[in-house]
């Protein structure tokens, strides 16, 4: 977000101490986070919207970036924003990358396959997965409506190789990796 040309103001919600202490070293805003969207269950939406509701004034979009995705290329974010701001038609904007799988379901304890057996799993319809590393509102779509994407959503496509969404202990080791690749 510092190296982003396009990005007028930094803000960062927060209840965490340790958090606060490193945003001071640089030009960001701190909102301290409100104890009913302080915790696990909180949704990210009533958090833009506590943040949109204390600005100063209401920006035409809001970029979020999560702490939970740590890694996106330095040029994601203004690509983004490009693509939302020619598109006046578009709510939002998500990143998210192709994810090809051979899935299924388990009905009355068995295994019951979403494809034929014989398909390749090349052929299997692409699904996108939220990459969860760029997320962008055209504010009077979304916050002020108090709908969350809108109903026009930009997809993004980022490699699903650089996509890291921190969910569980385990994805710190796919961080890690990524990382130092």
């Amino acid at each position: 977000a510092l190296k982003c040309s396009l990005i007028d103001q930094i803000v960062v919600s927060t209840d965490d101490q340790v958090v606060k202490d490193i945003i001071c070293r640089y030009d960001i805003e701190c909102f301290d986070r409100p104890p009913h969207l302080a915790h696990e269950t909180a949704r990210t939406f009533d958090v833009l919207v506590d943040v949109i509701d204390r600005l100063e004034s209401t920006p035409e979009f809001l970029v979020l970036l999560q702490a939970t995705s740590p890694l996106r290329e330095i040029d994601l974010i203004q690509k983004g924003l490009y693509m939302i701001e020619s598109n006046p038609e578009a709510s939002s904007l998500i990143a998210v990358y192709e994810h090809r799988i051979f899935t299924g379901q388990i009905r009355k304890g068995y295994w019951l396959s979403d494809y034929p057996e014989e398909i390749r799993s090349q052929d299997i319809p692409a699904k996108y997965v939220p990459a969860g590393s760029l997320y962008i509102y055209r504010v009077s779509d979304t916050i002020e409506k108090c709908d969350p994407f809108g109903n026009k959503v930009l997809p993004i496509l980022v490699d699903e190789t650089q996509s890291v969404n921190i969910d569980y202990e385990d994805d710190f080791i796919k961080l890690e990796y990524v990382f130092a690749k």
